[in-house]
């Protein structure tokens, strides 16, 4: 998914063949073009055979382990020492692993992995492993609890790599399916995109250069719910369009919080 008119783009966990695909597809191979490829997660992932996996309640196979709170180098030490874990496992029992899938009827299935070694990667092993093999991509791990807000430091961690990226540079962002974490990273880097040309908090009222043509007051991007107006007269209206309580508190105490909002609620849209 892209941002319409923006090099801003959102994935679902790829396998390493997906993260090729993509990189290709965005002319990363061989120096061609920047991508700076931010995942989500915070659970710990191990790749086997060039496919992502999580570790799981036995009992509860679809619901995710949270770690919030949980920090970027912690992450990557607890992918290590699972890398490990597998490994010795797999020692035990002939060189194979025992991993679980999901079907097509959302039933989990298990099933045997021949590994070695070479097999068993991290994901920051995969993404060095991708920038030897000449891609030009760089990796930022942002641990974010699924459905809840970045912490403060991911969030300034965020501000930090996206104000100024690399000119004509592609910004990727994952998470699990690609929706709630993913489209946070999104936002957040289109906004910065937008800053530069964007010369008020104002939503232009017609096409302006430099912006992207969706980016206006009376004309949302195409396929996204047109903008909200205060005949959402409505409790449910109301929701759609924002207005919680602690939303309307906030708006009451920015300078310029209702135009912020409207200019927010253009990006999102272009997020869906």
């Amino acid at each position: 998914m892209q941002v319409p008119e923006l090099p801003v783009y959102g994935v679902a966990i790829p396998t390493v063949s997906g993260m090729r695909l993509v990189l290709d597809e965005l002319g990363a191979a061989q120096g061609q073009r920047r991508v700076m490829w931010f995942n989500m997660r915070e659970e710990p992932v191990i790749y086997i055979n060039g496919n992502p996996y999580v570790v799981r309640e036995a009992n509860k196979p679809f619901a995710n382990l949270e770690y919030t709170g949980i920090d970027r180098s912690r992450v990557e030490d607890m992918e290590n020492r699972l890398k490990q874990d597998v490994l010795r496992e797999a020692a035990q029992y002939y060189n194979q692993i025992l991993v679980a899938h999901e079907n097509d009827d959302f039933q989990v299935i298990e099933q045997w992995e021949a590994v070695t070694e070479v097999d068993v990667q991290t994901p920051l092993e995969v993404y060095r492993e991708l920038s030897d093999y000449g891609y030009e991509v760089e990796y930022t791990r942002v641990p974010v609890t699924d459905e809840k807000a970045p912490k403060e430091k991911d969030f300034a961690l965020l501000m930090r790599r996206l104000w100024k990226p690399p000119e004509g540079a592609a910004l990727i962002f994952n998470c699990q399916m690609g929706r709630g974490r993913t489209s946070t990273g999104m936002i957040i880097a289109s906004l910065l995109q937008l800053r530069r040309p964007l010369k008020t908090v104002d939503l232009p009222t017609e096409p302006q250069e430099g912006l992207p043509s969706w980016f206006v007051g009376t004309s949302p991007p195409a396929g996204s719910s047109p903008m909200r107006t205060t005949s959402d007269v409505t409790l449910e209206g109301e929701l759609k369009s924002g207005k919680y309580g602690v939303v309307r508190s906030l708006l009451r105490v920015l300078e310029g919080g209702t135009a912020s909002k409207a200019l927010l609620d253009s990006v999102i849209d272009a997020c869906k």
